[in-house]
């Protein structure tokens, strides 16, 4: 879990120090340049499917209705990472509704273990296609991404980043906040001192780059759901 925002804002004020005077960054500007700074960083992690920023659910399937919400999560729900139906003793992926030109039935086909709908987003909610037939408690497991808070100048000192954001990565965000800073007070100055600190950042981002991604995953994974692109078979 990284430091809390003021301990973030010692550290950066610390490593500016090292270049130049202190006091030409004010409290307000050293907090929004460290939240741009964790955004830049999260959104890579989650853009490279990490795993980070991730939280599972268990949602209830209501008889006849095809959409499940996930307006109300907590965290807020981005996106989909995988969809699986628990049925006895397993759990099976779902697959994205991709046939946008052939035949659903209206009505739901299927329950328990012989319903295995494939799903399509739908503003904040699931769509399963076909709709359910029966009720079925928490067996839709969702696994979603959700984007953390970040700070703004305004926020207080004890804001805490996301308990996700892997603390080996603390010091590639403090030192691009520094950079930021120090490029603002270029602009206004006319006098480069954030030299140094953009070779120190490129080593570290570069480990960044080669340890954060995972292996792609294969697409050709074996499926287990029923088609139901013929609903008289």
């Amino acid at each position: 879990m990284p430091s809390q925002l003021s301990d973030l804002v010692s550290k950066v004020s610390s490593k500016l120090g090292e270049v130049v005077e202190f006091e030409f960054f004010t409290e307000t500007a050293i907090k929004q340049a460290l939240g741009d700074s964790f955004r830049f960083y999260t959104m890579q992690m989650v853009a490279l499917g990490t795993g980070y920023f991730e939280e599972t659910i268990l949602l209830d399937i209501t008889g006849g209705v095809e959409t499940v919400s996930v307006a109300a999560l907590t965290p807020p729900f981005w996106k989909v990472s995988l969809i699986e139906k628990i049925i006895t003793n397993a759990r099976v992926p779902l697959k994205p509704y991709k046939r946008r030109y052939e035949t659903l039935p209206l009505n739901g086909v299927g329950s328990g273990t012989s319903y295995l709908p494939t799903y399509k987003m739908r503003g904040m909610s699931i769509v399963l296609e076909p709709p359910p037939r029966d009720d079925e408690l928490q067996t839709l497991k969702l696994d979603y991404v959700y984007i953390p808070e970040f700070p703004s100048g305004s926020t207080v000192d004890t804001f805490q980043f996301d308990e996700q954001f892997p603390d080996a990565y603390e010091v590639n965000a403090i030192l691009r906040a520094c950079i930021k800073l120090l490029e603002e007070k270029d602009a206004v100055a006319g006098v480069s001192d954030a030299a140094t600190f953009r070779q120190e950042l490129a080593a570290l981002d570069e480990i960044f780059n080669s340890t954060i991604a995972r292996e792609e995953i294969p697409d050709d994974i074996a499926y287990l759901g029923i088609d139901y692109s013929n609903p008289y078979e």
